[in-house]
């Protein structure tokens, strides 16, 4: 290991299937990342993941027994949230869950005429009513925003 990493200027680790799978630490994953420390190997940590901004995300790796700081890691609702305000926004719709939204604190919750739409994963609050509001939005000249394109993902449950 030590010599492959020899030749590796740094590291994205993802989270989901690689650290962790649901709750569960992939086993082995604590050594590794102590290992990279150890031998000073630049890393940060990404997700695709949209139901949790970062602050809860590093609150459940810190949990787990991760040591990771704010600005090591990357999520999708954060990527989101500073593209927003990138483009200056002042307003957006979302189609994510309240733990995500928070990624967005400043950039105000529009129904009616959002800038952008931005789409995550909502589970079970996903409703006929909230698409038909996005799809008015954009269809009115919202941006949309989608935070991943998979078609399926496994949880805990399958």
């Amino acid at each position: 290991m030590s010599k492959l990493l020899s030749t590796v200027n740094g590291l994205l680790i993802d989270i989901e299937g690689v650290l962790l799978h649901g709750s569960e630490i992939v086993p082995g994953a604590h050594g590794v990342i102590e290992g990279l420390r150890q031998r000073d190997v630049p890393h940060r940590f990404v997700t695709n993941t949209t139901i949790y901004c970062r602050y809860t995300m590093l609150e459940r790796l810190r949990a787990l027994g991760f040591a990771v700081e704010i600005d090591d890691l990357y999520t999708a609702t954060y990527a989101a949230a500073k593209h927003l305000r990138e483009q200056g926004a002042r307003s957006y719709y979302p189609l994510l869950l309240p733990d995500a939204q928070l990624e967005f604190s400043g950039i105000e919750v529009d129904e009616v005429s959002p800038e952008f739409v931005v789409v995550g994963d909502m589970g079970a609050s996903f409703n006929f009513l909230r698409l038909n509001t996005a799809m008015r939005a954009v269809l009115n000249g919202a941006r949309l925003v989608a935070l991943h394109k998979k078609r399926l993902w496994r949880t805990e449950e399958g």
